[in-house]
């Protein structure tokens, strides 16, 4: 193996969980070789946390350079720029052949910008870009400014596309992959890494964990539950069921809840407690990565109605693995995925109406959309082992360099 940077100013999510599937497999192929983890000490500190004793067992030599962390929250242009000060710091002078960025998202910007003078030899950047959406159209309905978005998202990609130093842009989508080719990019698709075991105490005892009654059915939001989640929509929806489906029915919001919707989500929760049958328990903690699959086993609906999202989610996956058919948003990646796995039902998600429809269906039948059998096996070409091995084996490293330059 050669040398490699892996850079990524965030932490929290699913940041630890990629890293650590690098390194085990780094780990299983020993060779020599350095590693420049380019991280907040907190993601370090996850790392640790989700798989103690990774960072000591490289047969290969590992360094780390702290990062600020950078809040994800933060406007596109302000990450843009905070990202590509950062990137320019860590290869400053840094002699590795390779930079793997964990969110090419915000390198963009860095990217697109002219071919810079390198101090000492040009790196190789590859990364994994989460938002290539331009293979999905843009509805009729759509405004000025989101026409103007997607325009600007085709120009960057362009522009980064003719950048010299540009590796191998891996992405999720299996669906963009081949617009991202059409960019001239070497594209390569990647599996969504996830482990299916469950090592918890069973559906029944999740369930008597939080006081769920047995008889209802559960549907289960689960991660960083943030606006985009479609936790507003959902709970918007349980008001619009009649009192026998609200009988029928319980709700586990699973995960911490982001700030900007918490005093909304706490009211109407509050409300359909006081005046509605359903049971809302809200659960608004970071999960551990351990429990993440006992919190989706526990369900027998995974919601997963997002709202405004075009990408992939490894919830798909986890429920699938699960054997837990899905509420899921229509459009975008997760809608086609669902239909074309049989994951389960897919609704327009920004319409609570719709939701509670979906609901209604699976009331009535708590497999509608589902068949167990395919859902499994395209879970099970979802590992940790083959999201590792694609990145590692399809980086390119520069045949002869002797140092690393900056990407301006």
């Amino acid at each position: 193996m050669e040398n490699l940077i892996v850079f990524d100013p965030y932490h929290g999510g699913h940041h630890a969980e990629y890293i650590v599937h690098l390194l085990n497999e780094l780990t299983d192929r020993g060779g020599s070789g350095k590693v420049l983890l380019a991280c907040p000490a907190d993601l370090l500190h996850d790392i640790e946390t989700i798989s103690p004793g990774v960072l000591g067992e490289l047969s290969i030599r590992l360094n780390h350079a702290e990062l600020p962390a950078l809040n994800p929250l933060l406007s596109p242009a302000r990450l843009a720029i905070a990202n590509r000060r950062l990137l320019r710091e860590v290869v400053a002078d840094a002699p590795y052949d390779q930079l793997l960025a964990m969110y090419l998202d915000h390198l963009q910007f860095a990217l697109a910008a002219p071919a810079p003078r390198s101090r000492r030899g040009d790196i190789t950047i590859s990364g994994i870009l989460f938002r290539p959406n331009l293979h999905l159209p843009l509805p009729t309905s759509a405004s000025i400014r989101e026409r103007l978005t997607q325009w600007r998202k085709k120009f960057l990609l362009q522009r980064m596309a003719a950048h010299p130093q540009l590796g191998t842009v891996f992405s999720l989508d299996q669906l963009a992959v081949q617009t991202l080719k059409e960019l001239d990019m070497r594209a390569v698709g990647l599996p969504d890494p996830i482990d299916p075991a469950d090592n918890g105490p069973g559906q029944q005892a999740m369930r008597r964990r939080f006081g769920i009654d047995l008889e209802r059915t559960l549907f289960v939001l689960f991660g960083m539950l943030d606006r985009r989640k479609g936790l507003l929509e959902v709970l918007a929806a349980l008001r619009l069921l009649t009192p026998l489906e609200q009988r029928s029915t319980a709700v586990l919001l699973a995960g911490p809840i982001a700030n900007e919707i918490k005093q909304l989500v706490r009211t109407e929760t509050a409300w359909l407690t006081a005046n509605s049958e359903v049971q809302c328990v809200v659960h608004d903690q970071l999960i551990p990565v351990s429990e993440a699959q006992s919190f989706i086993s526990a369900a027998d609906i995974v919601s997963a109605a997002y709202v405004g999202h075009v990408g992939s989610s490894a919830v798909l996956v986890r429920a699938a693995a699960a054997g837990r058919p899905v509420l899921c948003a229509a459009s975008g990646n997760m809608g086609i995925l669902a239909r074309a796995h049989s994951l389960g039902i897919t609704v327009e998600a920004h319409r609570p109406s719709e939701i509670a429809n979906g609901i209604r269906c699976f009331l009535q039948n708590r497999s509608a959309g589902f068949e167990a059998t395919v859902a499994r096996s395209w879970a099970a070409r979802n590992t940790p082992v083959s999201f590792a091995r694609m990145i590692l084996d399809n980086l390119s490293f520069p045949a002869a360099q002797e140092g690393v330059g900056t990407a301006s």
